[in-house]
């Protein structure tokens, strides 16, 4: 059996949620990774979800659609949306123009 190419770990303190993110993430991560988010931003009380994407060695435009959708929510439900990505994340993100979307934050 082959292991996953990607990995994720969720963290809660107070009003604010972390979702750790590691791997590879395309179009087969895509699916599960939207419903992790947007779980996170179901729950109560949460004011603030930072995706750490500090491990995550691989993006494509399904994770990126995805990452938008993520933050579309975040903001229609007035919470705040922060993305720490890793360089080669940030590169795409600020290639693709969407780093003002993201407000890619310094963990």
């Amino acid at each position: 059996m082959q292991a996953p190419l990607w990995q994720h770990r969720v963290d809660r303190a107070g009003a604010a949620s972390t979702v750790t993110l590691s791997g590879e993430l395309d179009l087969s991560a895509s699916r599960a990774v939207q419903g992790l988010l947007a779980g996170e931003l179901r729950q109560a009380g949460l004011a603030r979800l930072l995706v750490d994407m500090s491990a995550v060695t691989f993006i494509d435009s399904t994770v990126l659609g995805m990452l938008v959708y993520a933050h579309n929510a975040a903001q229609d439900a007035g919470r705040q949306f922060t993305v720490a990505p890793s360089e080669r994340v940030r590169r795409i993100i600020e290639i693709t123009g969407l780093s003002y979307l993201f407000a890619p934050a310094d963990r």
